[in-house]
């Protein structure tokens, strides 16, 4: 199985130097149903809730932090990616995850391109086509220290992707998400 992704492995140069400022300096939430703490910034200050029904989590947006928009600027000016929120996702251990899904909420730009810039322990993110359930159908990317995965405008339509426990113990890990949220004001 392949998924419209683009991978840069090495898209920042210092990342435990920047793994280090965002971990103790964002203004984290951790909600007693989530397997990680997050953080959510955005250009309209406009909430996000993530989920649905008993599941769905609201999350009121903070400040941007001087090192997501210098890297939000990077991915403007060498790939194009015009992206204008940031959900942000705290792995403490091997054991905290991310189930299956797909961005596909109402507020995001399907138009747009998702950005995944990884910092802290290298954990594996999965991709499968809509619909499929075997293991064979599912494919793997390990996302390093400071790399970049692009997910191609559109791939939340057709594919879902997660962040699976680890089977091995592993230190801490963050990723900033970057996406195109609609004006909804």
């Amino acid at each position: 199985m392949t998924a419209p992704i683009i991978y840069v492995p090495g898209f920042v140069s210092n990342p435990d130097e920047v793994f280090a400022a965002l971990w103790e300096q964002l203004a984290w939430e951790k909600r007693a149903d989530a397997p990680r703490r997050e953080c959510w910034m955005n250009d309209y200050n406009a909430p996000y809730t993530y989920g649905n029904g008993d599941h769905a989590r609201t999350y009121e947006a903070g400040p941007w932090h001087e090192l997501i928009t210098g890297i939000r600027a990077r991915l403007l000016a060498e790939h194009g990616a015009d992206l204008n929120c940031c959900f942000v996702n705290g792995y403490e251990n091997e054991r905290q995850h991310l189930g299956w899904h797909a961005d596909a909420s109402k507020e995001m730009s399907h138009d747009h391109a998702i950005a995944v810039v990884s910092f802290g322990a290298e954990r594996e993110i999965w991709f499968r086509e809509k619909g499929t359930k075997g293991h064979e159908s599912i494919g793997k990317l390990l996302l390093e220290r400071g790399s970049l995965l692009i997910m191609n405008p559109g791939m939340q339509l057709t594919h879902e992707h997660r962040i699976p426990k680890a089977s091995a113990p592993c230190g801490p890990r963050l990723s900033l998400t970057y996406r195109g949220l609609l004006d909804l004001s």
